[in-house]
């Protein structure tokens, strides 16, 4: 049970990361280097470390579920760009936020900028509540 919890900790990590780095770039691809979100080296191609394990099934299953397209992935990362479906999503504002507040991406990339983490993750959670 303990794996399972890490697992989806760091999905929930990984996938706001993930949507931080791609908003920004937004309307342009950008080449995601699993080292540099995991901070973990890869020894070789044939082995990844468990999280940079858990980073690559983030991006397989948002790239499935439809909320990035990849181009050229390899062992050492992918080419992605956020899809329309997950663009809409952070551009939506929270319900309980006046017309005038933040959408969840702006948040996102203001969260991530703050040590801590507890608001990035707290963000996160909102815009995967929405998801799942």
């Amino acid at each position: 049970m303990e794996k399972e919890m890490k697992n989806i900790e760091l999905f929930d990590r990984y996938t706001g990361l993930i949507f931080t780095e791609l908003l920004e770039e937004f309307p342009l691809k950008k080449w995601i280097h699993i080292e540099s979100f995991t901070k973990i080296p890869l020894v070789n191609e044939l082995e990844h470390p468990y999280e940079n394990k858990i980073f690559i099934g983030t991006l397989q299953w948002l790239a499935e579920e439809g909320y990035i397209k990849m181009k050229t992935p390899n062992h050492y990362g992918a080419e992605c760009i956020l899809t329309g479906k997950a663009l809409a999503l952070l551009k939506s504002k929270p319900k309980s936020i006046q017309e005038n507040g933040k959408s969840y991406g702006e948040m996102l990339i203001e969260m991530s900028k703050i040590a801590g983490g507890e608001g990035f993750n707290a963000v996160v959670n909102a815009i995967l509540s929405k998801i799942l």
